[in-house]
């Protein structure tokens, strides 16, 4: 360890070259910098008894250190390690401003000040260059002198306040895996040539012995012969060894060009299946998922909330508690309790963010309570963090008043994990190794002591087997519920996470970094533990069939629970010491012991898997199937699995897309008559089945629905006819004739009649009430602006219901002989009628195409218009309705 500084009684040997500042009753002389040799001797006798000194060994030092956290465009993490040659320049300055107190001060107190300034200095530049680029820069040398110098003249100001002069950049090493790999490669491919030019160089001597030897015996034709046979044996050696040394390294450019492209790809959503992420803090306690909201707090005490589907943070700010918290937090009576070391029970407002009820029980809490019926409160109490014993309590508190109702002394060690309970009675462990029934009925208490060191995890309760099953230092026992003992499972490791019971499987995560599936009957083995990277101090947690369980090795797994194979993995960047919140549709909220807090969907870019999974699992669960295969794009097998489901909207839905629109208005039919609480749902159910047969091109099925709907609220039925084709000249307007009828016997009020669109002047009529089976005819007066052509809109407004009639009217024929024809657009009923009234369109003759529009709130979709033939005004030839011009003759 290189010192830069020290503190020693005068008078010191300075080293040659050595300096001194002399202090005198622990301050800086004002004489400066002195030699303690220039002291006279009398002042010594006096005063040396209380005289010190720093000594500085040398003016010029070098300082070597690593510089964390670099990384290149391709997110490549780069290693630079620098030599930096400085000068002791001032002394004082030096000693006031960086050295202070701390003294011995060495070399590496120096480094970490500069490499915090190196790093944020040249982290921006290097992320924007990629590896290619430093790799092939011949000025990279020089390029990190001047940022070093820079970083550390300006940001440190090393020749202003520190008394440090930077001399120069003495070394330094850029390294990173990806040009280790590379050189690494070359070394291999290297090898292997020079190894293939010593075996061809054999083959040659061993040729030329063997010429040697038989040019004695052979005659000379012979040995002609023999030459050039043994020259055409090393030609095709040699050939065949370039053909293998390109061979080579065409792989070895093959390699480097695949290496580089999955590089510079980002990661697929397999490997990184973040819906979000949030950076906290330093964390060790589990999340809580509720109401679509996820709550977490750092070691600190700084509790935050987000919104479970988007990630966005639902309070201003994070509320500070100024208390390390235990394990985990709950929900109860409409607050969230969280557990503080501090002793005190903290219920927090979950809307506002506010603490509305802390309380104080003294101990220390370590893990989260256990909630009874969302009123009552089970809290253990641990040892101080002083670890005095003399807390050993089991607390009862009223989560809806927030007062401590009772309290029982149960031992003198301290209880580490949340209890568990069946019926009156409570089980929970303590540090000392006993077991701990508590019936809180006949205040009876009974310890059970198990001599396998601490019990720090919950005890799990198998209620179906009458058996309590409770994590130790050696593995795991198991007692019936009075306290006796059932079998007992070493495995040779600590176990502190509760253990899981999932269809008769039992799932434990150890300290030795494996995953063991027991049975719960007897605690044997069922298969070979799961094996991770770092010990496992999570408890398991479950969705369907998947059993989810982090380690310290910085990874979420997710096994299957019939196999206990390995499923899908998830990285999350630092160790994963708390249980994940799993919600009802399989996401995860993930928190690592660094504060990163990631919501996840395992089941993101597997679509199809996740399908078969939910339709290969007992009972089939087709609804979730048929969700997934919509998400994986395959319609068909998402409508065969919503038939199996019996899901009828879905069902609906999915035989629109594959054009089965007869199977769809029978589905929405049935929606319809099943909707009997809501009649403005049923209507909206009639819509769509009206609409759906329109599409299957069967209108009497649709009047049918449209009818059916009506009659169900006892609504009218309008429909609006186009009782003429008027004729309209340049910048003249006609009269455009409306019938509007109503074809049952419930009275129509409030009537009204409005025109808009492409006219001089838009109008509105009132109709007033229409009486059962009534008619009415009115007469629209429409003026076409100066182009000469009319776009009308004319609507019938009901209540909250409206349909609207639209017409394209041209100028007439140039020839003056024959009148425009009229193109008509018709808007069906909307999908949501929650009136009185229901209005049908229809149109004036056979000349009328017919398009269908349905709103929603401000969606809008059109679903189609079927063209109808009509007759040009010009050449008398038979063109599309929805034609802007004639195919024939171009006219309009």
């Amino acid at each position: 360890m290189i010192s830069i500084a020290y503190r020693t009684s005068l008078p010191a040997n300075v080293p040659p070259g050595g300096r001194a500042v002399v202090l005198a009753d622990g301050r800086v002389a004002g004489d400066g910098v002195q030699g303690p040799g220039d002291l006279l001797p009398a002042r010594w006798a006096n005063e040396g008894k209380h005289l010190e000194a720093i000594v500085f060994p040398a003016a010029e030092l070098a300082v070597q250190f690593d510089v964390p956290g670099l990384r290149s465009a391709e997110e490549v993490a780069l290693s630079l390690t620098v030599t930096l040659a400085l000068r002791l320049d001032n002394p004082v300055r030096f000693l006031t401003d960086v050295v202070q107190d701390a003294l011995p001060f060495h070399a590496a107190d120096l480094a970490s000040r500069l490499c915090d300034t190196l790093r944020t200095t040249l982290a921006p530049a290097l992320r924007r260059r990629t590896l290619g680029e430093l790799d092939a820069d011949p000025g990279l040398r020089a390029w990190l002198d001047t940022g070093v110098t820079a970083a550390l003249a300006e940001a440190a100001d090393l020749e202003g306040r520190s008394g440090l002069v930077l001399v120069g950049v003495e070394a330094f090493d850029l390294r990173c895996q990806v040009w280790d790999e590379v050189q690494r490669t070359r070394e291999t491919y290297f090898l292997a040539a020079s190894v293939a030019q010593a075996e061809a160089a054999g083959r040659r001597l061993l040729d030329a012995r063997l010429l040697s030897e038989l040019q004695a015996h052979l005659p000379l034709k012979q040995e002609v012969v023999d030459k050039k046979e043994a020259l055409a044996g090393l030609l095709e050696r040699e050939a065949a060894a370039d053909v293998r040394v390109y061979t080579a390294a065409t792989r070895k450019e093959a390699a480097l060009h695949a290496w580089q492209t999955a590089l510079a790809q980002p990661p697929s959503s397999l490997l990184r299946p973040e819906l979000w992420r949030a950076a906290l803090g330093e964390t060790r306690t589990a999340p809580c998922l509720a109401a679509a909201r996820v709550y977490a707090i750092t070691r600190s005490g700084h509790l935050s909330a987000f919104d479970a589907a988007s990630g966005e943070a639902c309070w201003p700010q994070p509320l500070a508690l100024g208390v390390e918290p235990g394990d985990g937090m709950v929900m109860a009576a409409g607050l969230l309790w969280i557990p503080g070391r501090d002793g005190k029970l903290y219920g927090v407002n979950p809307e506002s963010g506010v603490v509305t009820k802390p309380l104080s029980l003294g101990g220390c809490l370590s893990s989260a309570p256990l909630v009874v019926d969302d009123r009552l409160l089970y809290v253990s109490l641990d040892i101080e963090p002083s670890m005095r014993a003399g807390f050993g309590h089991v607390v009862e508190v009223d989560a809806r008043q927030g007062v401590e109702l009772r309290r029982w002394s149960l031992c003198q060690y301290g209880l580490r994990a949340t209890p568990a309970r069946h019926g009156s009675l409570l089980y929970m462990g303590d540090r000392h190794g006993s077991l701990h029934l508590l019936n809180t009925q006949r205040q009876f208490h009974e310890a059970i002591p198990l001599r396998s060191g601490q019990l720090l995890g919950a005890p799990l309760l198998d209620a179906a087997r009458s058996q309590l099953i409770v994590g130790t230092a050696y593995g795991l026992v198991s007692l019936n519920l009075s306290g006796q003992p059932r079998w007992v499972q070493h495995l040779g490791s600590q176990v502190v996470g509760q253990p899981l019971l999932l269809d008769d499987r039992l799932f434990v995560g150890a300290a030795d970094g494996k995953v063991y599936i027991l049975n719960p009957a007897d605690g044997k083995a069922l298969q070979p533990p799961f094996i991770t990277h770092g010990p496992i101090a999570a408890s398991p947690a479950h969705w369907n069939d998947l059993v989810f369980i982090g380690s310290n090795d910085g990874y979420l797994y997710a096994l299957d629970s019939r196999t206990g194979e390995l499923f899908w993995q998830y990285h999350s960047g630092s160790p994963v010491c708390v249980t994940p919140a799993v919600s009802a549709d399989g996401r995860l909220f993930v928190l690592d012991s660094s504060g990163h807090l990631s919501a996840l969907r395992w089941c993101l870019a597997r679509y199809t898997e996740a399908a078969l999974r939910c339709q290969r699992s007992q009972p089939p669960r087709w609804a979730e199937a048929a969700e997934f295969w919509r998400l994986a794009g395959d319609v068909q097998e998402a409508h065969d699995a919503a038939v199996k489901a019996g899901r009828l909207d879905l069902v609906a839905a999915l035989a629109s897309d594959l054009q089965l629109y007869d199977q769809a208005a029978e589905s929405y039919e049935k929606l319809a008559r099943r909707a009997t609480d809501s009649l403005a749902r049923a209507a909206a159910w009639w819509a769509r089945a009206a609409t759906a047969w329109d599409l299957a091109l069967q209108p009497d099925q649709a009047d049918r629905c449209r009818r059916a709907d009506a009659e169900a609220r006892h609504a009218p039925l309008l429909r609006l006819h186009a009782a003429n084709q008027p004729l309209f000249t340049q910048g003249q307007g006609g009269a455009l004739q409306i019938s509007v009828s109503n074809e049952l016997d419930a009275l129509a009020m409030d009537v009204r009649l409005s025109y808009r669109g492409h006219v001089k002047q838009a109008g509105e009529k009132a109709l007033g009430s229409l009486g059962p089976h009534g008619e009415r005819m009115v007469a629209i007066e429409i003026v076409p602006t100066e182009s000469g052509s009319a776009s009308v809109q004319v609507t019938a407004h009901y209540a909250d219901a409206r349909e609207m009639l639209s017409f394209r009217c041209a100028s007439t024929c140039p020839c003056g002989s024959q009148p425009a024809s009229i193109h008509h657009h018709y808007y069906g009923p909307t999908a949501q009628v929650g009136g009185d009234g229901v209005i049908i369109l229809r149109g004036g003759g056979g000349d009328a195409g017919r398009a269908v529009e349905i709103q929603a709130g401000e969606d809008r979709v059109r679903l189609g218009q079927t063209a109808v033939s009509l007759t040009c005004a010009r050449c008398h030839q038979p063109r599309p309705a929805d034609a802007e011009t004639c195919p024939n003759c171009g006219a309009a």
